[in-house]
């Protein structure tokens, strides 16, 4: 299947061994796609250029919002591809991207396809009551469907793992002030409040690199996560947030 029609967007932050990665397994795998990159680490990447349409530097910490919303501005292809500078676009990536790809071109009604990462399962509906709670609750497929990888069948859900193809024009803005945290489940609650459609495409999976080169400083600002969650909460009005495991924050 070609791919033309697709950006892949990453984010960037503190890792260049993974960029540097993430860059050359997409050179080698969606050769026809469009790749746009945000990067907000405060120096410039400095492996090879490669081949990509669009290369965003933003000052340094402007966040994992900023830089999504960066990426899908200076999108001009129809369908928009979420990827992470730790991504590992190989084949499999591919078929999963093409899977995707089928479930939009099937079904005009779908504004998102969704996948997993590492193959963790993290797909499920979110109740939310306003001065209350979120709470998550996972989509048990054996139990509702029965078990199946087939990824020509797919499945209604509110939220995913942050790995997706979605119709550009469709995207609702991510909220630029959540450098990191909270901005997950946001996000995908704005898509649904805006009428917005999400499916979970059953077999498709990216995987992460692991080890390869990083700013000693990557881990501390990683760790501000925690903020980004109460800021979340604030925004909106509600007192916990209960995770699929039933751990209230």
């Amino acid at each position: 299947m070609n791919l033309s029609d697709v950006t892949i967007g990453i984010t960037a932050f503190l890792r260049p061994g993974y960029l540097r990665n993430a860059i050359e397994t997409v050179g080698v795998s969606f050769p026809e796609c469009e790749l746009a990159i945000a990067d907000d680490s405060g120096y410039p990447y400095s492996g090879h250029p490669g081949k990509w349409k669009t290369s965003i530097v933003l000052p340094f910490d402007s966040g994992l919002c900023r830089k999504r919303n960066a990426l899908v501005a200076a999108t001009d292809t129809k369908y928009f591809l979420l990827g992470s500078d730790d991504f590992v676009f190989d084949q499999e990536a591919r078929k999963g991207v093409e899977a995707m790809l089928l479930v939009l071109k099937t079904d005009p009604t779908i504004d998102v396809a969704c996948g997993r990462v590492n193959n963790k399962p993290y797909e499920g509906f979110l109740e939310y009551v306003p001065g209350s709670h979120i709470r998550e609750t996972r989509f048990e497929l054996e139990t509702r469907f029965g078990l199946t990888n087939d990824s020509r069948v797919w499945y209604d859900v509110d939220i995913t793992a942050n790995y997706f193809l979605a119709r550009t024009e469709t995207i609702v803005p991510w909220q630029d002030e959540l450098k990191i945290g909270g901005e997950h489940a946001l996000w995908f609650l704005r898509m649904g409040q805006a009428g917005r459609r999400f499916v979970w495409v059953p077999g498709v999976n990216i995987n992460t690199a692991t080890g390869l080169e990083q700013d000693s400083r990557y881990i501390g600002f990683r760790r501000r996560a925690f903020d980004g969650h109460n800021r979340m909460k604030q925004i909106l009005d509600i007192k916990d947030y209960i995770d699929f495991n039933g751990h209230k924050s």
